[in-house]
Order: structure tokens, then C-alpha cells, then sequence
């Protein structure tokens, strides 16, 4: 349900309600991964890149288990 209402708050652009929403759906999380990177598109939005850049360095070293690397790539290059 918190994954949803962030989806929510983002399409309103209400980053910082999304961010909020993510962190507390991600402690409840048993695979948190795609959680951390909805994370890490609302911080990018947000403008900020030191929590986005920890939440993708997460992802990236997760490897071939997260299969979403090539996003994870984007992002980082985004935030450079």
C-alpha cells in the first residue's frame, strides 16, 4: 500500500511525501530492492543526489540479483 500512495504523491509531484512513504515501506519490506529504486527516482526528482547516489550504489552492488541495472546505470549518470 506504501509503494502505492508514493506513486501517488509522485505523480503530484509531492517528492517529499513519496520519500517518506518509500523509507517507511522499505523497514516493512522483506525485498526491498525495487522499493530502493522508486527511492532513488524520488530523491533524483527531489534534487537530491547524495541520497539518490547511496540508494543506487545499494542497487549497483547487488549485481546480477537486481536486474535492473541498466536503470540503476541511467540514474547514476543522471546525477553526476
Amino acid at each position: 500500500v506504501l509503494d502505492t500512495l508514493a506513486r501517488a504523491y509522485t505523480l503530484n509531484n509531492d517528492n517529499a511525501k513519496a520519500i517518506e512513504a518509500l523509507r517507511r515501506a522499505i523497514q516493512h519490506s522483506a525485498a526491498p530492492s525495487n522499493l530502493r529504486l522508486q527511492l532513488a527516482r524520488a530523491y533524483v526528482a527531489a534534487g537530491e543526489r547524495e541520497n539518490a547516489r547511496a540508494e543506487l550504489e545499494t542497487l549497483r552492488n547487488l549485481g546480477r540479483s537486481f536486474p535492473e541495472q541498466s536503470e540503476v546505470r541511467q540514474l547514476m549518470s543522471q546525477i553526476r
